[in-house]
């Protein structure tokens, strides 16, 4: 009898300790936040870790484990699980409801700090996919485009990237476009009874009709990528940005050279300038978008009111145009 009664309690315990993940991932979050409200923030963050990796990541449920590490002064610990949350989902914010104006405070700022890296990794990510022409560079840019307009982004010199976003996600939609399909078989003209051919008639004029530009016309931005060694040559997007237009071509286009302060660490800097470029193939203004490194910025804007092109075309006649150019300092 004791045999079997030992037996029996120990096959409830281990269904009941075998049932706790699952019943914990069944009403995880209830049972989580009851945990926090009752101060328990050792027992909320073990029962967190005791879900599996899916439960885990659920926002709402990662929300209290940056709450319980803040509570008990795990800053560190904190701020690496809230990387995590703005990774996973950067447009999450901290309710009323969960977190006191303080902690909710400490959430914002790490959240801020982290904003323009995850920019930057989108950006790259987007272009990459719109380089391989892959079908969703253009939501990856719509996803950029959306977080460019966080609130939170408004002073960290990133505005002026939005505009080549929308360049290239538009590009990226119109090179996904399907094409026309063509006519059935059926609806196309019949064809004519057999006979002798009709004399021919005598060939129409042909009209030069000048297309009329009221505006410069732009394309999508090109690439180069400079380092101590030089300037790598441009990477021009295969893309056409409007029938008929051939970009400006580079007859004169130096950068000036970029050296690095000695022993200052491996680092990339971007950058987009702006040049107008007249009907002649004259640049008439230098600007940039997105600054670069102040050190370098001048002298590239120097250097870029010098350079000389061949005119853009529309059609065979020259336009103007304006030139966007994606900088890359490699250090």
């Amino acid at each position: 009898m004791t045999i079997r009664r030992i037996a029996a309690g120990g096959l409830v315990w281990l269904v009941c300790h075998t049932a706790l993940p699952i019943a914990a991932n069944q009403d995880a979050l209830a049972t989580v936040r009851e945990l926090y409200l009752a101060a328990d923030y050792e027992r909320a963050l073990s029962t967190i870790d005791r879900l599996d990796a899916d439960a885990r990541q659920r926002t709402d449920i990662a929300d209290y484990r940056v709450l319980s590490l803040l509570a008990l002064g795990r800053a560190d610990d904190a701020r690496a699980a809230i990387k995590s949350i703005v990774e996973t989902d950067p447009f999450h914010h901290l309710s009323e409801a969960q977190a006191s104006p303080r902690l909710r405070s400490v959430f914002e700022e790490t959240r801020k700090a982290l904003l323009p890296g995850l920019v930057q990794r989108w950006y790259a990510d987007a272009k990459a996919a719109y380089d391989d022409h892959n079908p969703t560079a253009d939501r990856q840019f719509d996803r950029l485009i959306a977080l460019l307009d966080d609130p939170d982004l408004k002073d960290a010199q990133l505005s002026d990237l939005r505009a080549v976003a929308l360049g290239f996600r538009d590009l990226s939609r119109r090179m996904r476009a399907p094409k026309e399909p063509l006519a059935p078989a059926s609806a196309q003209a019949p064809s004519e009874p057999a006979g002798p051919p009709p004399a021919p008639s005598p060939p129409a004029p042909i009209a030069h009709a000048t297309p009329k530009v009221s505006a410069p016309l732009t394309g999508p931005p090109d690439t180069v990528r400079i380092t101590s060694r030089g300037a790598s040559p441009v990477v021009t997007p295969k893309a056409p940005p409007l029938p008929g237009l051939e970009p400006p071509v580079p007859i004169a286009q130096p950068f000036p050279e970029w050296s690095p302060r000695r022993g200052a660490p491996s680092q990339t800097y971007r950058g987009i300038l702006e040049v107008r470029i007249d009907e002649q193939g004259n640049v008439t203004a230098a600007a940039l978008r997105q600054s670069l490194q102040p050190a370098f910025d001048q002298a590239l804007l120097k250097a870029a009111r010098a350079w000389k092109y061949q005119p853009a075309l529309l059609h065979g006649t020259p336009v103007r145009y304006v030139k966007l150019i994606e900088i890359q300092i490699q250090s």
